[in-house]
């Protein structure tokens, strides 16, 4: 879980910064670690009663941020790069 948010908080920070790389890779994180923590909690007796609920909370937030950055608003906020092709 360290893990997985030391990425999240890169990846923002590089957002934050303009990049459009890390803005994609937010988008799919935020569909694929609910998920993956979803498929860990549903483990028994893996983690305590308390533990899986704090990750299905963590997973209804990640879901929630990834409509966020699935909006409009900031689809247009990052737009895709265009390729430059060498002559």
């Amino acid at each position: 879980m360290l893990l997985i948010t030391l990425t999240l908080y890169v990846f923002a920070w590089r957002a934050q910064l303009g990049y459009y790389w890390a803005y994609q890779r937010l988008r799919l994180f935020s569909r694929v670690f609910p998920i993956v923590t979803l498929v860990i909690a549903a483990i028994p007796g893996l983690y305590p009663f308390w533990m899986v609920i704090e990750q299905i909370l963590f997973s209804v937030l990640m879901v929630g941020i990834g409509d966020v950055l699935t909006s409009d608003h900031m689809r247009l906020t990052f737009p895709k790069p265009v390729r430059r092709t060498v002559r």
